[in-house]
């Protein structure tokens, strides 16, 4: 086998390990997008809130930062008394690295398109949480 292959090997097995450890992150941070738009649906600010951590911040137009799950908790509680409905969510782009990740994601809802930013840490616990979100209109 030559240099080349033998890097060229290597560095599949690299995006492969990657693509095995990324896989978790994205399947979590999914499946809290789907649990934010079913509460929103179902009008659960509570469930909303409990998508994120403790010190979590949320910039979104309109709000000054919104700080903390007491606050985030009030802020859902804006959000559902707007009738808004989220109709898809898409993810663009995620990564995880350890205990941190970020994605980006293009969210369509009733009041608007918007492209959303959230990090997100692994609890102690072991389940992934939202600790900072942008919504960009």
């Amino acid at each position: 086998m030559t240099n080349a292959a033998r890097k060229s090997a290597a560095a599949s097995s690299l995006d492969q390990d990657w693509a095995l450890e990324r896989a978790p992150f994205i399947d979590a941070a999914e499946s809290l997008a789907n649990r934010i738009i079913s509460a929103v649906a179902s009008a659960d600010a509570k469930a909303c809130a409990a998508c994120y951590t403790e010190d979590a911040v949320i910039f979104a137009p309109g709000y000054i930062p919104v700080t903390g799950q007491a606050e985030i908790l009030k802020y859902f509680e804006s959000v559902i008394a707007q009738h808004t409905v989220i109709s898809t969510v898409f993810t663009m782009r995620a990564e995880a690295d350890g205990r941190i990740g970020y994605l980006i994601q293009a969210t369509v809802a009733s009041t608007g398109n918007s492209t959303v930013v959230r990090m997100m840490r692994l609890t102690e616990e072991g389940v992934w949480r939202i600790c900072a979100e942008t919504v960009a209109a």
